[in-house]
């Protein structure tokens, strides 16, 4: 039979196999888009996006649609009156902007801006899925790909948040570049044959471009280079007792150090970046070394390990003696820092509850994948995914975040779980054939069903695949009553010498004294929509900070004048502050615990509030003459220095408790 034949045959196959990955791509979209189409859409006049960190991207890129294509390097709000280097936005914002001003001009408004930013989550987690089957697809085969990529649809887990309709955040982005760098890896480690040095390079460039993104996208990818270096290392070890040429693995992976550490430094010169680029190709450097003078495998086995054990000792050490491991610490691993992380707590439960039986295949794939990759079953590069699984399970366990990076690997991991223990069982992989087995076929057939049924059937214990009513009424952060405050503010009070909009390169109106220069004071969670739709500098910090819940608590109205004063001089004030029910209510207990006498509260009972029971929460007296509940529950009638100048007439209530 000739390859026209053969090709004519497998047509129908192609045909059904290219259905399937569309009819996916198309649900993994629609799940995301259609729930939540008209509540983000109601009224085309205020587009109204989901959570806290869409608008921090969203006036970064009103920022860089106003002053193009320069990205907002300075907050000028997060340790005002004085601005701080911001580089949390990067190509994500502009990628937003420039799509905007494609699409509308260079004038695009805020709500134009809303509307493209809305879309970039759905969009790229298509991009994700498709990277996922392609992932998989270099692994292993089609069939297998999208079984993988039927696992993340029926089991999304926090990507499911991240890329609904109208939630804009990098994290989208994020798990998206994650994928391709995992590609990257895996085609690296392919055996390259007798191809050009050229055609090498051109390899390398490429495998090393979704790192080069991610890093001009989130501030934290630092942590994304200790991954590649230790998964990098771990495939040299797996490379080494598989008795493949390693020398060729060493050269490649020295090349993705070299391109690296090229464009790093002719670029953002990032000091940890560099440290790890350089740690590539001097470990690339010490197995060609072991390699050159010890020929014999068992002693390369053994030196091998112990250069593994020795690599680990001394990130152990950086770990906890140098910058790297403070800035792990301190942005990951920091206890502290779980006051603001999406889990207050994880466990086996809550991995359970978000991938069900996927979630234990994939831990069975920790163990049989790196077992068929020993085998030679399956390529040297299956070690990446489940590489990056585990890392990312140790650091969302240790740090109670990161959730969002799980997903698309445990589907991987558990697609490339099944088709190792198919290889396993076919004939002559231990002389006995097991794929023939009754019992087998029918504990196949129980596990599909089961993975199929679970997350549809509304069982309690596992998460749904869609995003429903509630879920939307829960991830939306801002009523009414914001938009409406925020648009009287801008059309009501004083322009300042400063915007958020002001561009670092221009001069400022701070020469005219006639101009004031002045802040808000407003609680971390909603100084970006102030600086959005206000068009104010929020006083603020960007994490949750011992500053506001100080003055939030203030017991007296001196008190809290000494500590505004902090953060004034006497050209730059703070001349308005802004007080909402949720920091009235449900978050000022949360933000109580930044300060030295943290709020007391008692749960007296549950109320019906349209429906809904509320618990009802007493707090203690530190809260009751707060200058927040003097100043949101008594319109501050009884202070000398503060007097109200606009309530929004929209009825609101505290989703957490009623005083």
């Amino acid at each position: 039979m000739n390859k026209a034949t053969q090709l004519t045959n497998r047509q129908p196959i192609i045909l059904l196999k290219l259905s399937a990955l569309l009819l996916i791509l198309f649900a993994a979209l629609s799940t995301r888009v259609w729930p939540a189409y008209d509540h983000i859409f109601l009224d085309q006049s205020q587009i109204k996006l989901l959570g806290v960190d869409s608008f921090f991207h969203l006036r970064h890129a009103k920022y860089t649609v106003e002053n193009y294509p320069e990205i907002q390097r300075l907050d000028i709000g997060a340790s005002f009156p004085e601005p701080r280097p911001n580089e949390a936005s990067g190509l994500f914002g502009l990628a937003i902007s420039t799509i905007a001003i494609s699409l509308f001009g260079k004038n695009a408004s805020i709500n134009d801006i809303a509307m493209t930013a809305a879309w970039g989550a759905p969009v790229l987690t298509v991009i994700t899925y498709l990277l996922t089957f392609l992932l998989v697809r270099l692994l292993s085969n089609t069939s297998v790909a999208l079984i993988a990529i039927t696992f993340f649809l029926l089991y999304p887990g926090k990507t499911l948040d991240r890329g609904v309709l109208g939630f804009v955040d990098h994290h989208a982005a994020e798990y998206c570049l994650s994928l391709a760098i995992a590609i990257g890896l895996v085609t690296l480690m392919k055996p390259s044959g007798n191809k050009s040095t050229f055609h090498n390079w051109k390899i390398a460039l490429y495998s090393v471009l979704p790192l080069i993104l991610l890093i001009f996208t989130w501030q934290g990818a630092e942590i994304f280079l200790l991954i590649v270096c230790i998964t990098i290392l771990i495939c040299w070890n797996f490379a080494v007792f598989r008795r493949d040429d390693v020398t060729l693995l060493t050269i490649t992976n020295a090349r993705y150090g070299i391109v690296l550490l090229l464009i790093i430094t002719a670029t953002t010169r990032n000091t940890l970046i560099t440290q790890g680029a350089s740690a590539l190709i001097l470990g690339a450097w010490i197995y060609t070394m072991i390699f050159k003078h010890y020929t014999q495998p068992r002693l390369a086995q053994h030196i091998s390990v112990c250069v593994t054990v020795l690599a680990a000792a001394i990130l152990f050490m950086l770990a906890y003696f140098t910058e790297v491991g403070r800035f792990l610490t301190s942005l990951v691993l920091a206890k502290s820092t779980n006051l603001i992380h999406e889990e207050s707590e994880v466990n086996l439960a809550l991995y359970l509850g978000q991938f069900g039986i996927v979630g234990v295949l994939a831990a069975i794939g920790m163990i049989v994948v790196p077992f068929s990759v020993l085998r030679s079953l399956l390529p040297l590069g299956a070690m990446v995914p489940i590489m990056f699984l585990a890392m990312w399970c140790a650091l969302w366990w240790s740090s109670s975040d990161f959730g969002y990076y799980l997903p698309a690997f445990v589907s991987v991991c558990a697609a490339l779980a099944l088709y190792s223990l198919w290889l396993i069982a076919k004939p002559n992989a231990f002389g006995v054939n097991l794929s023939k087995n009754k019992h087998i076929k029918i504990g196949v057939f129980t596990l599909f069903a089961g993975v199929l049924a679970l997350p549809v059937y509304p069982f309690q214990f596992v998460s749904s695949p869609w995003i429903d009513r509630h879920k939307l009424t829960a991830m939306t952060t801002y009523s009414e009553a914001w938009y409406e405050s925020l648009a009287w503010f801008e059309e009501n009070s004083p322009q300042p010498a400063r915007t958020p909009l002001s561009s670092s390169k221009q001069k400022t109106n701070e020469q005219n004294q006639n101009i004031d220069d002045y802040g808000i004071m407003v609680a971390w969670d909603f100084g970006n929509i102030v600086a959005s739709h206000g068009n104010r500098i929020p006083v603020w910090s960007s994490v949750p900070s011992a500053y506001t819940a100080r003055w939030m608590l203030a017991q007296s109205e001196d008190e809290s004048f000494e500590i505004l004063s902090e953060r004034q001089t006497d050209t730059k004030t703070i001349r308005y502050v802004i007080v909402d029910k949720d920091t009235y209510g449900p978050l000022i207990n949360a933000k109580s615990k930044f300060t030295d006498s943290p709020i007391k509260a008692k749960k007296t009972g549950v109320l019906n509030v349209n429906g809904q029971f509320i618990p009802h929460i007493r707090l203690d007296e530190t809260f009751q003459n707060s200058m927040v509940s003097r100043l949101y529950g008594n319109d501050g009638i009884e202070l000398s220095h503060y007097r109200l100048v606009f309530e929004s007439q929209h009825l609101t209530y505290s989703s957490g408790f009623l005083q």
